[in-house]
């Protein structure tokens, strides 16, 4: 398990660099289709196992943790449209427009043993 670990901190790192850049093609390479039982999975957030058995794509979710699982062209043209809409412009209260993440789930349980945290902000 501690090698996997490694990999999800570095996959972590490089999709928050995807981000940043903003690329979205280096976003699309480093995502994974996946193949998803519904038999096996919390239906109540797949509302697609409703009509299907199986699911075969790129998971997308929003606010409401509903997860709508798609094809690589539409997972692109989600991952297009997030990365249009970053204007690094924009400022409020809550600060600049920069991409930052926060935190992730893995972060505060791996880091300090890996020594690098997946919380950064803007590159430079």
């Amino acid at each position: 398990m501690p090698g996997r670990r490694r990999g999800l901190l570095r996959d972590g790192d490089e999709v928050i660099d995807a981000l940043q850049a903003p690329d979205v093609e280096r976003l699309f390479a480093l995502s994974r289709e996946d193949r998803l039982v519904c038999a096996r999975l919390a239906v109540e957030y797949f509302p697609m196992c409703e009509t299907d058995d199986v699911l075969e794509g790129y998971g997308l979710s929003g606010p409401n943790f509903f997860v709508e699982v798609v094809h690589a062209v539409g997972y692109r043209g989600q991952l297009e449209a997030i990365v249009s809409n970053i204007d690094a412009s924009f400022s409020d209260e809550l600060g600049d427009g920069s991409v930052r993440v926060i935190g992730s789930a893995h972060a505060a349980r791996i880091s300090p043993a890996g020594g690098r945290t997946t919380s950064r902000g803007p590159p430079g």
